[in-house]
């Protein structure tokens, strides 16, 4: 039995209009993941300041939210705007705290902004990317 066919048949849904949230999902809880170990690196490696420390915090809160998001995905296989609008609010606003909370340290955030836009534009359409837009653009 080829290894590959049975980890993509566990883990991908089997339905195309799950499959676009269920990929953002796993790029969503991969970039989290790097930032969380950014930023516990600088906890770990200069002073805590409680900037740092807050948005460890923040991040480490969205990484559990993320993998929930993920595993509803996985589990219920439908495309769901309610969902798709949740963790578009929830990205917009993971990312302006870091932004405000972090000052220098947080500005390799800016980039996932264009890449949550763009993201959430290319695999659900142009209403999305409208909506990511104009969220990213009140959050500032």
């Amino acid at each position: 039995m080829d290894l590959t066919k049975l980890k993509k048949q566990m883990l991908a849904p089997k339905y195309s209009a799950a499959a676009h949230e269920w990929e953002q999902g796993v790029l969503r809880i991969f970039i989290v993941s790097f930032f969380l170990v950014y930023f516990v690196c600088l906890n770990i490696y200069k002073e805590v300041s409680l900037e740092t420390f807050e948005i460890t915090v923040v991040l480490a809160i969205y990484f559990v939210i993320s993998l929930l998001s993920f595993c509803t995905v996985y589990r219920y296989q439908v495309l769901s705007s309610f969902r798709i609008y949740l963790n578009m609010f929830a990205d917009t606003l993971v990312i302006t705290l870091g932004l405000i909370l972090g000052r220098e340290a947080g500005v390799p955030g800016l980039v996932v902004y264009l890449w949550i836009i763009l993201g959430n534009g290319f695999r659900f359409g142009n209403q999305y990317l409208f909506v990511c837009t104009v969220l990213s653009a009140l959050s500032k």
